[in-house]
């Protein structure tokens, strides 16, 4: 009965404790314009060379959106993903980019231990305009 009370007082508390990797060391900001093809690579730590790499959008690296892996790279027609093992990084391209496609990115790691999240390295954010044109 003792153990019974203690646990019924206990409220349920959930903590959420996310550790960006001292590899995030990038932040970069890109503005392509309306309808442009955008490109964008992310450099990674040599210790993760064998894990799967990730692209995923929002704000918060820990809930964020995934759009493509390196396992599963055509998931999302509209961004494509490359893995370049000897250079260590990712590349991403993005079609066509609309206003829709403004936010910020995160190139990361899928840990492969169960107990660790995962390992983000990279931060971009992404402003869509609209194309210039000038008259002459």
């Amino acid at each position: 009965l003792r153990d019974r009370c203690k646990s019924a007082a206990l409220p349920n508390v959930h903590l959420l404790l996310l550790i960006l990797n001292k590899d995030l060391k990038l932040y970069f900001t890109r503005s392509p314009a309306v309808g442009e093809n955008f490109t964008y690579w992310c450099k990674y730590n040599q210790t993760l060379s064998n894990c799967t790499k990730f692209i995923c959008k929002g704000e918060d690296p820990s809930i964020c959106t995934p759009l493509v892996s390196t396992r599963d790279p055509n998931r999302n027609k509209r961004f494509w993903m490359n893995d370049n093992k000897k250079k260590k990084n990712i590349t991403m391209t993005v079609r066509e980019v609309t206003a829709d496609d403004s936010g910020t990115y995160w190139c990361g790691a899928e840990s492969t231990n169960e107990h660790q999240s995962n390992r983000f390295f990279n931060r971009l954010s992404l402003t869509v305009g609209e194309p210039c044109y000038f008259i002459i």
